[in-house]
């Protein structure tokens, strides 16, 4: 298989079901070792990560799964996926910046970067494209604008066959996921939080 076919994703593991992102969206990860409380209007951002000696807002990327999917929890989410701002688009910038405002204290420099939560037990790997089940083209559409792009199955459980008790992989676009889902969901609406 050649290196066109193959990418390069972060495996976040839950309980029950897999979440998949592509490791470009991240430029890389840390251990959460001290965080500081925050308050915003945006239920997934209630905390920021101090990271040589800056705060950094962090998104809780776990509980937004486990809210949206009901993905329940698989370990310990001590762990953030970093992101350079520079790679988000102009729309994610604008909303970032209405939650960031009440995010920051005044005079406070705003690194050129955000964090997002998920489990310990994440992962790279490799994903052969072939592995991907796209979406059928009646439902295309409506799940890549929740983020969702593709499915896969994880391998079966050892002495299994197939896909037999494997687990469901969502190949999900963060970009997406963090415009249109996560940056909009207010405290307000957290009981209305779902995919829609």
């Amino acid at each position: 298989m050649s290196a066109e076919n193959i990418i390069k994703v972060l495996t976040i593991p839950h309980s029950d079901l897999e979440f998949q992102i592509n490791r470009e969206q991240c430029t890389t990860s840390v251990y959460i070792a001290e965080t500081e409380k925050r308050k915003t209007s945006c239920v997934f951002l209630q905390e920021g990560l101090r990271l040589k000696e800056k705060i950094i807002p962090l998104f809780n990327l776990d509980l937004f799964f486990q809210n949206i999917f009901q993905a329940q929890t698989s370990g310990e989410a001590h762990l953030a996926l970093i992101r350079d701002r520079k790679t988000m688009s102009a729309e994610i910038l604008e909303l970032l910046g209405m939650h960031e405002d009440a995010f920051y204290l005044e005079g406070e420099e705003r690194p050129d970067m955000i964090a997002f939560r998920v489990a310990s037990a994440t992962i790279m790997t490799d994903v052969m494209l072939s592995e991907l089940c796209l979406h059928p083209s009646v439902l295309a559409a409506h799940m890549e604008k929740q983020g969702v792009l593709a499915v896969s199955f994880a391998e079966g459980d050892a002495g299994g066959e197939g896909d037999a008790g494997g687990r469901m992989r969502y190949m999900i676009d963060l970009d997406i996921l963090l415009e249109k889902k996560i940056l909009n969901a207010l405290e307000d609406n957290n009981e209305n939080s779902d995919c829609r």
